[in-house]
């Protein structure tokens, strides 16, 4: 799950090299259908504002660590993360690699061989998409963030 820096829409798809900039929220999951995962993404973002991310260091992530990524300020990040990870668990979901989560969890943005995201650099995360790491990755869905506000103005 993750929240992306650049337009993504359900059915895109991208090779991992040229994924969008994008903050990640949760790593990969399981034990839940993607219908479930939307739902709750769905419900989540609806209430979750917009929010901007301010690139702090560079680091290298990954079991080789030979995926670039930029560490960014972790509020508001963090508590999407934790807020999330509850409402997907609660629906039986599960970490695949818990290493990566709650105190593991390092919010991040995740450069590409076309993009990369600078140190002192803002971008705006306006909303949350549900991406599915199988075989080529492929946005499953879209949700806009704080929706709630704007139904009631």
């Amino acid at each position: 799950m993750i929240a992306p820096l650049a337009t993504v829409r359900a059915g895109d798809r991208f090779p991992i090299p040229g994924f969008p900039l994008h903050v990640t929220l949760l790593p990969p999951i399981d034990s839940i259908s993607e219908l479930a995962l939307a739902d709750v993404v769905a419900r989540f973002a609806v209430t979750a504002e917009p929010f901007t991310v301010e690139g702090l260091t560079c680091a290298w992530f990954g079991k080789r660590s030979d995926i670039r990524v930029t560490v960014v300020d972790t509020e508001p990040a963090l508590s999407m993360h934790l807020d999330l990870l509850q409402k997907v668990e609660s629906r039986g979901a599960r970490v695949v690699e818990p290493a990566y989560s709650e105190a593991g969890f390092v919010p991040h943005v995740t450069s590409n061989n076309r993009t990369s995201f600078d140190v002192g650099a803002t971008l705006r995360a306006e909303s949350i998409a549900v991406v599915s790491m199988a075989d080529l990755p492929t946005v499953l869905s879209v949700h806009k963030l704080g929706s709630a506000r704007e139904e009631q103005n």
